[in-house]
């Protein structure tokens, strides 16, 4: 998932190293790797032979992702329960 044409303040868009990402996610360490492993969470950036951290604004899109997918579900659940 990269920010695509997402222009950010380079002090902004900085990289965030892993225990920034969880907090800033909620999520735990080895579900952060499961997930980009899966694909479906940002590729870390490789900063060192044993170090990655990932872009802030691709978390950041990340979780706006989330929230609209969220706000879909809550909607279509709505349209059914108005239907039935």
């Amino acid at each position: 998932m990269k920010a695509k044409g997402a222009r950010m303040p380079a002090q902004e868009n900085r990289i965030l190293r892993l225990p920034e990402v969880m907090r800033l996610t909620g999520l735990s360490k080895a579900t952060i790797h499961r997930r980009y492993r899966d694909g479906t969470f940002p590729e870390p950036v490789r900063l060192g032979p044993q170090s990655i951290g990932w872009w802030r604004a691709e978390i950041l899109e990340w979780l706006e992702s989330l929230q609209r997918a969220g706000a879909a579900l809550d909607e279509a659940r709505k349209r059914k329960a108005g239907h039935g």
